[in-house]
């Protein structure tokens, strides 16, 4: 058993999650990158690397050519990548390793998409570092850093884990470049798990603390505090952040709508005395009528009035012409953007606020001329210099849209110029893209100055502009990064007062209990020997009785075989019982049972089992050398040259086979096959067994051969083969109970041969016996399947027809007239005269319910075909 062999599952987390992310990155599927919605997803270096350690871990259970130098090999390829990307962010210069093998294209807040954090560089620099130096682990020094960088690796993974998940990536400076995604810290958790099981089974590391397990202890619990401690601190710090945070957001959110408000009013309150002004009887008559005294009452009301609200007012005629001017307009307004009035109207900057309007005067529906004009707002510029509850870095925004993607902001608090500026900052909208879309709500992303930031954003009123009141992250996180590293700080000095406590306290217990141990570990092995070898010796019984059992068992099913065997009539019969009790005798072994029928002819299938690779249903007695030696034939794969023909193209190296010929008779024998796969245990005492079947066979084969012969010459007419009368008796008995119980009929031909005595005088008794056998075998070839034909006595022959008609038998009798008429049979090189038959038909139940009745009507019959003049055939009639 491999000893790393622990670290498989973590091989194979690392392989299927990383090649996972790669395939998502290579086919462009966010779902296998980003496994959550809204979690930032792995990048694809990293997940490389990932991949490349799972491969790393993995080759640590095999043994091959040049193993430790494609390990190396690894490591080299992840030290590289990492060094590199750490080199990046340390020196901010871009050597193109974030794209060496993809283009990134799924969004990512990182300022620079694809490359990997910096912590994620320090694990794999880590990891990395544990590969070239674990083989120098006899070192005690190298020892510690090893175990020292495995527990770092897993408190980075930690960290970033619970910073992430927690949301307290903005406490870090510069979080975008420290921020790892969930899938690489599990990744990082599994990469320390493994190699904590890939060391912990190594010699050095037991032979460390082999004399001193008081300091592995104290080590380890010190790690776990540690752990404890940081997460215990860390959802500590989380919820008093989300605290923090909430309360930054409901004063962000007061103060957006404290100074939509201000600005809304600004505008409204221009806007009424703007109309006011423009719906003025008097003033609406002297613009209507456009004379000298008209224009001096225009200018002389408007004068005291305008200049108390406005820098600049101005009357034009309906073509545009200037009538009466009081004031200066700005004359270079650094932005302005036109509001969403009914009139025309525009919000200027030149070192504050401006209200620029453009009012149509119209009197009976008709135009009669324009007021336009120009009003500080300085309430607006106030709220504008407000940044009380906003810290340094607060600071309110107000744009107008320029474009479809970008915008025309009013100076800021911390960039104090007009300018202009793109809605969308890698590949990722501004609030003030929502806001000028009529949208508001609260987002944490970056701002103008690809900083992030808390923003409340939304629209103003109806006047086209986009508000946005934001703080900078970095300010909201900073007292919250100051609390946590004083409180990681303080942790250590508890838990450095708890190692000391547990090296002083537990330390010199644990030495006790592992003394004890040993000498408990020694008496263990020592009753563990004597237990193997008590064990040992219950097993060897237990196989012994096993054993005896098993031969127990094969003599019963042997003894059962030949009672199966004896009741036996034809070798068909007991080729099934064969068959079966071989299944019995010999698991897991295949094979075939043949018998021949005469002397050198060819073996038929009677029986198979369990399905051999060797099928023949038909074997030559050349072809297996077993018959021809009249041996047991035991061959395997390496002893084909010697082998049997009928089995050495089937067999290549992976079964053995053997043959045992079974002699039934002189002329009859039998053949069983065998055979099993190579390592099979049992297979010479199979063999063994299956002689003892072989030779049980043959006397049984025989014994059920005589039987078979003895039964044949009792029933069987000696000269002809044809069935006698003793058998037809018998025979004709059942099948008339069968028609009566089915309503059937049957047929009874006798049939006599015509001057048969001539025969004898004239040529002899031998070619008698030659007519007779020739005639039985017409009426052998005449028959249906289910017919008996039988010699009934002498010359006369009786056909019993089961289930026919008594036309159908009378032009059967007539067919079988004919032909014995027609046939030719030659004796002693002559051919005999033509010989005829008479026939006489009875038939059941029309002419008698009982044998003898039937024999003794159909032999009536036969006599009136023979006083009718022979060569005919007669139906009985009941007189």
């Amino acid at each position: 058993m491999n000893q790393y062999k622990k670290s498989i599952i973590c091989s194979i987390l690392l392989i299927a999650m990383g090649s996972t992310i790669l395939a998502g990155w290579i086919f462009h599927v966010p779902i296998m990158i980003q496994f959550i919605s809204g979690f930032v997803g792995m990048v694809f270096n990293t997940a490389l690397c990932v991949t490349l350690f799972g491969i790393y871990f993995l080759l640590f259970n095999f043994e091959f050519p040049y193993k430790n130098i494609f390990q190396k090999s690894i490591l080299f390829i992840v030290m590289i990548i990492s060094m590199f990307s750490l080199s990046q962010n340390i020196f901010e210069y871009d050597l193109g390793i974030d794209r060496l093998f993809i283009i990134p294209w799924l969004e990512d807040l990182n300022p620079y998409p694809g490359r990997m954090a910096v912590n994620t560089s320090i694990v794999y620099i880590l990891s990395a570092s544990i590969g070239y130096l674990i083989s120098y682990g006899h070192i005690r020094k190298v020892a510690i850093i090893i175990q020292s960088f495995t527990y770092i690796i897993f408190f980075i993974a930690l960290t970033g884990f619970l910073i992430y998940t927690l949301k307290l990536e903005f406490i870090f400076g510069g979080y975008g470049y420290t921020r790892m995604s969930i899938p690489t810290t599990i990744s990082f958790m599994v990469v320390s798990i493994a190699w904590y099981l890939i060391w912990s089974e190594m010699d050095w590391y037991k032979k460390l603390y082999k004399d001193d397990e008081g300091k592995r202890i104290t080590f380890v619990m010190g790690v776990i505090f540690l752990g404890v401690t940081l997460t215990v601190g860390l959802v500590s710090i989380s919820i008093l952040t989300h605290q923090n945070i909430l309360y930054i957001q409901r004063i962000l959110k007061i103060n957006f709508q404290n100074k939509v408000k201000v600005i809304v009013n600004s505008i409204n309150s221009i806007e009424n005395d703007v109309i006011s002004v423009a719906h003025n009887d008097f003033l609406m008559d002297s613009l209507q009528n456009v004379n000298a005294n008209n224009i001096k009452n225009l200018n002389k009301y408007t004068h005291p009035l305008m200049l108390k609200e406005f820098n600049a007012v101005q009357w034009l005629d309906k073509n545009g012409m200037s009538l009466v001017r009081e004031g200066e307009y700005q004359p270079n307004p650094s932005i302005g953007v036109k509001l969403n009035t009914p009139y025309q109207s525009s919000l200027l900057w030149d070192k504050g606020f401006y209200f620029k309007f453009k009012v149509p005067v119209i009197k009976d529906n008709k135009l009669i001329g324009y007021f336009s004009g120009e009003a500080p707002l300085h309430e607006l510029d106030e709220m504008y210099k407000d940044y009380e509850g906003l810290g340094s870095t607060g600071e309110v925004g107000i744009c107008g849209l320029l474009n479809a993607s970008s915008a025309q902001c009013f100076p800021m608090r911390l960039y104090p110029e007009a300018f202009n500026t793109s809605l969308i900052i890698n590949d990722k909208p501004l609030p003030m893209f929502y806001a000028l879309r009529g949208q508001a709500g609260i987002i944490t992303t970056l701002d103008y100055r690809r900083i992030n930031v808390i923003s409340v954003y939304g629209p103003i009123g109806n006047l086209n502009l986009g508000m946005s009141v934001k703080m900078d992250t970095e300010e909201i996180y900073m007292p919250v990064r100051h609390q946590l590293f004083i409180v990681l700080f303080l942790a250590v000095i508890p838990i450095a007062i708890g190692l000391l406590l547990l090296y002083w306290q537990v330390v010199p217990l644990v030495r006790k209990v592992v003394s004890s141990e040993r000498i408990a570990n020694k008496n263990k092995k020592r009753l563990e020997r004597n237990d193997k070898k008590l064990q040992h010796s219950n097993e060897e019984l237990e196989k012994n009785i096993q054993k005896l059992n098993q031969r127990n068992k094969e003599l019963l099913l042997l003894k059962e075989l030949m009672s199966s065997l004896q009741p036996c009539l034809t070798l068909t019969e007991a080729a099934k019982f064969v068959s079966h009790y071989c299944q019995l005798l010999f698991p897991d072994v295949a094979g075939t049972l043949y018998f021949s029928q005469g002397i050198g002819s060819e073996l038929k299938s009677a029986s198979t089992w369990d399905f051999p690779l060797m099928q023949k249903k038909i074997m030559q007695p050349s072809e297996c050398s077993a018959i021809k030696e009249k041996i047991e034939n035991k061959l395997t794969s390496r002893e084909l040259s010697s082998g049997c023909a009928h089995s050495e193209k089937i067999f290549k190296n992976s079964y053995n086979y053997f043959c045992i010929p079974i002699e039934i008779d002189k002329e009859n024998m039998a053949l069983l096959y065998l055979e099993s796969k190579e390592g099979n245990e049992n297979w010479s005492y199979h063999r063994i067994l299956a002689n003892a079947l072989g030779e049980q066979l043959a006397l049984e084969f025989s014994n059920i051969n005589l039987k078979k012969t003895l039964l044949e010459q009792s029933i069987r007419d000696s000269l002809t083969g044809l069935y006698n009368r003793r058998y037809l008796e018998e025979w004709l008995d059942k099948e008339l109970k069968v028609a009566a119980r089915m309503k059937a009929s049957c047929g009874i031909m006798m049939v006599d041969i015509d001057f048969f005595k001539n025969v004898n005088d004239n040529f002899g008794h031998e070619a008698g016996d030659v007519v007779l056998k020739s005639f039985a075998s017409l009426f052998e070839k005449f028959i249906r399947p289910s017919d008996l034909v039988c010699r009934y006595g002498g010359e006369e022959f009786v056909i019993a027809m089961p289930s026919i008609s008594l036309d159908i038998a009378l032009r059967r009798a007539e067919e079988l007239r004919n032909r014995a008429q027609m046939m030719k049979i030659e004796y002693d090189g002559k051919i005999l005269d033509p010989i005829t038959i008479s026939i006489g038909v009875s038939m059941y139940p029309h002419h008698g319910l009982q044998l003898q009745d039937l024999i003794a009507a159909s032999d009536t019959a036969l006599y009136q075909a023979k006083n009718s003049g022979r060569n005919n055939v007669i139906a009985y009639n009941n007189p």
